[in-house]
């Protein structure tokens, strides 16, 4: 994944905040911030600089493929998995004990389960930003020439 912002606010540790303006992929995205919580236009997230990028400059920013996709399994997928496997198990086990409303337990399982998936995600994610691992790059310093044809694209 790779992006154009603008750099707010140079922090120390070698990392900055940057104003992105959010393209039509990243409805669907989710890696700038391990899926940002807003619907705005523009976002601000926070990227590692290795290369000492200034406030006011415009950068590319990029997200590793791979921990991008990752991080879409850990917030979509696996939710889905643990509220069907936990709706499973629970109707079998009402069932084994005799119970008629084993649909029921199995619905209340799987719910049960899908909230303690994001519960798990959320410490998750508080880990995952310590490390920094899913953390945005700025990679380079781009001209006012990308960046503009980069705003009317969209």
């Amino acid at each position: 994944m790779n992006q154009f912002g603008q750099v707010l606010e140079v922090q120390e540790g070698n990392s900055a905040k940057i104003k992105v303006r959010k393209h039509t992929a990243c409805k669907n995205c989710g890696a700038c911030g391990f899926l940002t919580k807003t619907d705005a236009e523009e976002v601000i997230l926070e990227a590692s600089n290795p290369i000492g990028a200034k406030i006011g400059e415009v950068v590319k920013i990029s997200a590793e493929g791979k921990k991008v996709l990752l991080a879409s399994l850990i917030v979509y997928i696996i939710p889905v998995i643990a509220l069907v496997a936990a709706m499973y198990i629970g109707q079998q086990v009402a069932i084994s004990m005799g119970r008629e409303d084993f649909e029921l337990i199995g619905v209340i399982a799987g719910l049960v389960a899908m909230a303690g998936v994001f519960v798990g995600i959320r410490f998750l994610d508080k880990k995952i930003e310590e490390s920094q691992q899913f953390k945005p790059v700025i990679t380079e310093i781009v001209s006012e020439e990308e960046w503009e044809k980069f705003m009317e694209e969209g």
